[in-house]
């Protein structure tokens, strides 16, 4: 349930006509592994619709913007994607080039560890352009996996899903820096953000007093504002926010 001091910080903060950010997997839609599950209720979709004409309504997700693209079926104005690496607000994304240069230099390195590493050829390698992942079963192939991955050069970010492991060039980007960014360059002075996951507490360790922040679920010690114990209380804030705006 949506507590009467989230709905308040909400109605304040719909004053600065904020950016609104949601995670996608987890948050806007519940956590499935077949396609109609990895889609937005017609309810939501609606509601997010509606919200659009009041602020600007971002998704921000781990997935691949191509990905994303391909899998959703909603349109908000901009997504952010590869835990902040792509995004489709901004034609010229230097980060972009930076990782296309490591996952050269890391496609040599794969290669090799492939051939020695009995774990890769259980657990291939998927490349995914900007990132690479390998999907695993138990905590000791993951330990595996990891261990391997990190003797590559330059050191990577490792983030860790749902039995996947994610390979991300460290160059000081995540979800949380990259809402930072979208916020200076599309000039908003406060945001939302809502994520159910790990790579969500980038954004929720900002501890910025400009952003209001609400974790999905009850498996994390979470250093967000506030925290929803259920993927479909999230219509709940859709619908504060809608109510706020109407209000004004």
């Amino acid at each position: 349930m949506i507590s009467e001091e989230l709905k308040s910080k909400i109605h304040f903060l719909s004053k600065e006509k904020p950016l609104i950010c949601f995670d996608y997997d987890g948050t806007i839609v519940p956590i499935g592994y077949t396609q109609e599950l990895a889609k937005v209720s017609f309810s939501i979709k609606n509601k997010l619709e509606k919200l659009k004409d009041f602020t600007t309504v971002a998704i921000v997700t781990g997935r691949s913007v191509s990905d994303i693209l391909s899998l959703s079926n909603i349109d908000p104005h901009y997504y952010i994607g590869n835990h902040g690496l792509e995004n489709t607000y901004e034609k010229d994304n230097i980060n972009l080039k930076r990782c296309l240069d490591i996952m050269n230099l890391w496609e040599k390195q794969i290669n090799s560890l492939q051939k020695q590493e009995q774990i890769f050829k259980k657990f291939p390698v998927e490349h995914k352009k900007y990132s690479f992942t390998s999907h695993y079963q138990t905590i000791e192939d993951q330990t595996l996996l990891s261990k391997a991955f990190m003797s590559l050069t330059p050191t990577p970010r490792l983030i860790d899903g749902k039995n996947v492991l994610n390979v991300v060039p460290d160059i000081g980007v995540n979800k949380g820096t990259s809402i930072v960014e979208m916020m200076e360059k599309l000039s908003f002075t406060h945001a939302f953000f809502a994520g159910d996951d790990v790579t969500d507490e980038d954004v929720f360790n900002l501890g910025n007093p400009n952003i209001l922040t609400v974790y999905i679920g009850n498996k994390l010690n979470t250093n967000a504002d506030f925290s929803l114990q259920k993927q479909v209380h999230i219509e709940g804030v859709i619908d504060c926010f809608l109510n706020a705006f109407s209000s004004y």
